[in-house]
């Protein structure tokens, strides 16, 4: 059966604004974060996107994987 947290309608955010904040020093993500960052992004032939951050879509890959 699905648990559901309680929130308040007075609460500014759902999740903290930073994901530091509520994730363990020795999660992974914090690997795949610091992996991306590493990654030479002109090594790839992508068209820029508007507003878009090419990291970000990376490192969804990367945790989907």
């Amino acid at each position: 059966m699905t648990q559901f947290i309680p929130f308040s309608r007075d609460q500014a955010f759902l999740l903290p604004p930073d994901a530091r904040d509520w994730l363990p020093a020795d999660d992974v993500a914090h690997s795949v974060v610091a992996a991306v960052e590493r990654v030479p992004l002109g090594a790839f032939a992508v068209r820029p996107i508007p507003g878009g951050k090419p990291q970000s879509i990376i490192r969804a890959c990367c945790w989907r994987c």
